[in-house]
């Protein structure tokens, strides 16, 4: 069976790399993205990718890094390269503004976990040189300048920084990550029992929920940095963090609300619920569950179990007419993931949630893997990125045979320096490589 997966990656992989556009040694890729023209609406627009993790090519050289250190097919590899070196090459002369930041998944930071990762899978030492040369371009100072949240923000650059800490194994970074996390607490917004932060982009709406851009991001990386540094203030903090969001559960619904568009007392009346990584039960389910491994903390686990819970329900809706997407933000890879994740860290009780994130990943194998036709979290055509699009669900595929992949939704620190053999898969009698598990078993642990 996780053979079956990971030539589905493969596949993904391959048509990926055969969309590639190359120029003096790197290659880039256009996609769909959402634009807003001059009248306000959103139109799809079919754009060139940028450098960042989220949408970028470092994302998609994450994943191709990750596929190669699985087969070790090298087209794979030089792909890989190509698309790590676009992304570096455009961090300096990039007028994007979210690259004024040490953003995970929008930032400088990504890039740089990015380069780093890519470097120790293919064995590229002088790319983790090159992700330690993204970090200077913005100081302590401003680091967060693109917020609170986890994408481009505070949350965001605090696990970045922790994450490059044992592939470049520079001290500062953690004492950089230190001085980052005070900033973010000293942003919080005053006056309240619990932590929670202004939202730059949404001034008029109440501080968000979940984990991209709500408090639960912000939670998780406070317990993480708690966990590295051993100061109990930082997990203290990420539990009043956590405390704002409890504070709006619904136990109805059980759900915590969606304030994106919550800008009224008319409208806080009816509430709105999502169930993604990006807003909603599933993002939640992964900070509480972290949170949890970390501390052992009881409220923690129960919440987790809660918004598992709503997981489920909403996979399950979603599979019955088979009409979900399969992206890593806001679609059915995502929310197995987090299934997958509540199985591995809550133990056999969860089988139920490991055998459903099974049964999400052969409905997508036997619907679209032989035609390629991977439905995407955008609206119309399809975008080769992480988060959107194909590559991230390439990713799933891979955690689906090898949960030891580090995974970008709950991005661990120490989990993306790990040392791979790189074993050549023998050729296939047309000449292409064979996945590595059918060649010999994976160096990997153990698939679920």
């Amino acid at each position: 069976m996780t053979q079956d997966f990971l030539d589905t990656a493969y596949r993904i992989g391959r048509q990926i790399a055969d969309q590639a556009i190359w120029h003096s040694g790197r290659c880039n890729w256009t996609g769909s993205l959402p634009q807003e023209g001059a009248s306000g609406r959103v139109a799809m627009t079919e754009v060139a990718l940028g450098p960042d993790l989220y949408g970028g090519t470092s994302g998609i050289a994450f994943f191709l890094a990750q596929l190669y250190a699985a087969t070790g097919d090298e087209d794979i590899r030089r792909v890989a390269l190509g698309a790590i070196r676009q992304a570096l090459s455009r961090v300096d002369v990039s007028t994007e503004a979210q690259l004024s930041n040490l953003g995970l998944y929008g930032g400088r930071g990504g890039i740089a976990l990015a380069a780093a990762s890519v470097g120790s899978a293919l064995g590229d030492w002088a790319l983790l040189e090159q992700a330690a040369d993204v970090l200077p371009g913005t100081g302590p100072a401003d680091a967060g300048a693109g917020g609170f949240d986890l994408v481009s923000g505070r949350a965001g650059t605090i696990i970045a920084l922790l994450a490059l800490h044992e592939p470049l194994h520079e001290e500062c970074l953690v004492e950089q990550a230190v001085h980052v996390a005070d900033q973010l607490l000293e942003a919080v917004k005053p006056g309240d029992a619990w932590y929670s932060w202004p939202s730059p982009g949404l001034p008029r709406s109440r501080p968000l929920t979940g984990f991209s851009h709500g408090t639960a991001g912000a939670g998780y990386a406070l317990c993480e940095l708690s966990a590295v540094t051993g100061i109990a203030s930082y997990a203290q903090a990420a539990q009043r963090a956590f405390d704002y969001e409890r504070h709006l559960f619904d136990a109805a619904v059980q759900n915590w609300p969606d304030l994106r568009e919550d800008r009224s007392r008319r409208q806080r009346a009816r509430r709105s619920f999502a169930t993604f990584w990006c807003h909603g039960a599933p993002g939640i389910a992964l900070s509480r569950l972290r949170a949890h491994e970390l501390s052992r903390d009881g409220t923690c686990r129960s919440e987790a179990i809660t918004a598992i819970g709503t997981t489920r329900q909403a996979v399950t809706a979603a599979m019955l007419p088979h009409r979900g997407n399969y992206s890593l933000c806001h679609g059915l890879a995502g929310n197995a993931e987090v299934l997958l994740h509540a199985a591995l860290t809550l133990g056999g009780d969860w089988a139920q949630d490991r055998a459903l994130a099974l049964r999400i990943a052969e409905l997508g194998r036997d619907s679209h893997a032989r035609s390629g036709s991977w439905p995407c979290g955008v609206p119309d055509g399809q975008t080769p990125n992480l988060f959107l699009g194909l590559a991230g669900t390439g990713l799933f595929y891979l955690r689906i045979h090898d949960p030891a992949v580090p995974s970008v939704l709950l991005p661990v620190p120490g989990t993306f320096a790990a040392a791979h053999r790189q074993t050549r898969a023998p050729a296939r009698a047309d000449g292409s490589r064979m996945t590595r598990a059918a060649a010999a078993p994976s160096p990997r642990a153990a698939s679920p």
